[in-house]
């Protein structure tokens, strides 16, 4: 237990840059601990509002311990959120990118500088 909320003091130093005291935050690092968040989770949120104050910098959020990890449900909405956008970054290709990737060579012979292929690599011809 104590590993793991040191791990997780160390994350919020090396990724903010404040240095805190872990007496004066162990609490906060208990209370994450026991709702299951893990680092990889303090990262993602810590990471989140830092783009999210450099993209609006008319409202920015404060990146203080006691106002991120305080309200634990805030929290899970937040790594939520952020796991969402992780699982959207790729992009399902469409079905006309589909079939044109079926035809794309993958590798082929290289004449005069140019990809050469035999359409037998293109077509499953049934024997």
């Amino acid at each position: 237990m104590t590993t793991q909320i040191t791990e997780l003091h160390s994350t919020w130093c090396a990724c903010t840059g404040q240095e805190i005291n872990l007496r004066a935050t162990e609490r906060i690092w208990y209370e994450l601990w026991r709702c299951d968040f893990s680092v990889d989770d303090l990262r993602l949120v810590v990471e989140y509002m830092k783009r999210f104050n450099r993209t609006h910098p008319d409202c920015q959020m404060k990146i203080q311990v006691h106002k991120v990890c305080g309200d634990l449900e805030a929290f899970a909405s937040i790594v939520g959120e952020c796991k969402a956008r992780e699982r959207n970054k790729v992009k399902p290709a469409t079905p006309k990118e589909q079939v044109l990737n079926a035809w794309r060579p993958t590798c082929g012979e290289r004449v005069n500088g140019a990809n050469v292929h035999r359409l037998s690599d293109f077509l499953k011809v049934p024997q």
